[in-house]
């Protein structure tokens, strides 16, 4: 994990009593505090330099279920990736939701400026990288697609104040889509495999993932959706290093979930980036609109 471009230092005692106490415990008596946090409405993070010098990240979780992915993950499938290329747990605490975690080197890669060998060889890395974390367990059997066509109409009614002419019947068809596509695997996924989680460091050339509060069991196109509809928009050569690393390319049937499930994603955008003030997110979930409209 690293910090973001804006932080902000406190002192050891402005992190929470709690928080502070369970972080202390696990690495010693803290002599630097930096919040990391994002936006409202994610985690809660904090690099903290112990008296020895030693540096760790405290993240605290928004929800139990988010706490939980990520405690899983770093048991059972980040040790995939190989060393220095996820963080590794070194304290839980379910009831604060929170952990403490190693860092690992490298910065991250979302609004960096590369060189174009070195973005292709991230997108390569990053190919491979989910192409391990996807084999880090045996994959389950194929599972519908199928939506929740309640938990849609939950976000619909929320988006809808922002959702341009035609966008609700594109979501609503992609949905409907979904559910009589020919169901895929599930494998273990990140959940939000994009270059804000994603660190290069330039001295190694060796790129590392963070934050896996949404890793669960599904196809292994939700992995995806935000490279896709992200930073390969007009970038046909970062898809084909990616996929030269992931060692394969999709299926016709993956394609075609894809394509679903990136609706759904969008329609997930929509609803919560206005609140949380992520123009980017709003963005992207637009553009992945507009894209889908020639699926149709």
């Amino acid at each position: 994990m690293t910090s973001t471009p804006t932080e902000t230092v406190y002192a050891p005692l402005t992190v929470p009593r709690d928080l502070r106490t369970f972080a202390q415990h696990n690495v010693g008596l803290l002599a630097e505090v930096v919040e990391c946090s994002g936006l409202a409405g994610r985690s809660r993070v904090w690099r903290l330099t112990n008296r020895q010098g030693d540096r760790w990240y405290l993240k605290q979780h928004p929800s139990v279920k988010m706490h939980s992915r990520e405690v899983a993950a770093y048991a059972q499938w980040t040790i995939a990736l190989g060393p220095g290329r996820a963080p590794q747990l070194r304290a839980a605490d379910p009831a604060l939701s929170a952990i403490v975690v190693s860092p690992v080197p490298g910065e991250v890669v979302h609004g960096r400026s590369l060189r174009g060998a070195d973005e292709r060889e991230v997108h390569r890395q990053l190919g491979a990288l989910l192409r391990s974390f996807h084999y880090a367990a045996p994959g389950r059997p194929a599972v519908a697609g199928c939506p929740s066509l309640g938990e849609v109409e939950r976000k619909l009614a929320t988006a809808r104040p922002h959702l341009r002419r035609g966008d609700e019947v594109l979501i609503r068809e992609f949905a409907s889509r979904l559910i009589t596509l020919v169901p895929l695997p599930h494998v273990p996924t990140h959940g939000d495999a994009q270059l804000r989680n994603a660190l290069w460091d330039d001295r190694r050339r060796q790129l590392a993932l963070i934050d896996f509060e949404r890793a669960a069991y599904a196809p292994a196109v939700r992995d995806m959706i935000r490279l896709e509809y992200g930073c390969w928009d007009h970038r046909p050569d970062l898809r084909e290093a990616f996929y030269e690393g992931y060692g394969r390319v999709l299926t016709a049937m993956e394609t075609e979930a894809l394509h679903a499930m990136a609706a759904l994603d969008a329609l997930s955008g929509i609803a919560w980036g206005p609140g949380a003030g992520d123009r980017e997110v709003v963005e992207r979930a637009y553009r992945t609109l507009t894209r889908l409209r020639v699926n149709i």
